[in-house]
């Protein structure tokens, strides 16, 4: 949106989302962010338009806003559209690649019972979920 694209920056506090569909967002209009140094913003923080924090530290946040606004603006702003190009994915294939992620882990521990897997239906794209099996 206008609004995001004319910011200085995107300010993002949340450490457990697990995309960050606004961190998407205001890259791809050329916003430079701030996020915490884990979960699904940090997932798509690069050095080259983005600063992070630990979790929780206010006074870390407000050094990395700080380093942020001290950053050329067209450098950043070139950095977002090369991320936004080649680099931000959809909701859908993110998802996708988390679940399969998460397939592949549980295949690589042991073997999962095809009872237990179910077609859920996620944005028009179909994944398999696993269910835990009910004590008994």
């Amino acid at each position: 949106s206008a609004a995001i694209a004319s910011s200085d920056g995107l300010i993002h506090g949340s450490s457990a989302e697990t995309y960050g569909l606004a961190v998407a967002e205001a890259i791809c209009s050329g916003t430079p962010i701030v996020v915490p140094n884990q979960g699904g913003a940090f997932d798509l923080a690069r050095p080259t338009y983005a600063e992070s924090y630990p979790p929780g530290d206010s006074k870390a946040c407000s050094v990395a806003i700080r380093r942020l606004l001290t950053c050329d603006r067209t450098r950043l702003q070139a950095a977002c559209a090369d991320a936004s190009a080649h680099q931000i994915r959809s909701m859908d294939e993110h998802f996708e690649a988390l679940f399969g992620l998460y397939e592949q882990r549980l295949g690589d521990r042991t073997s999962v019972n095809p009872s237990l897997i179910n077609p859920v239906q996620r944005c028009g794209t179909q994944f398999s979920v696993s269910r835990p099996q009910p004590d008994l």
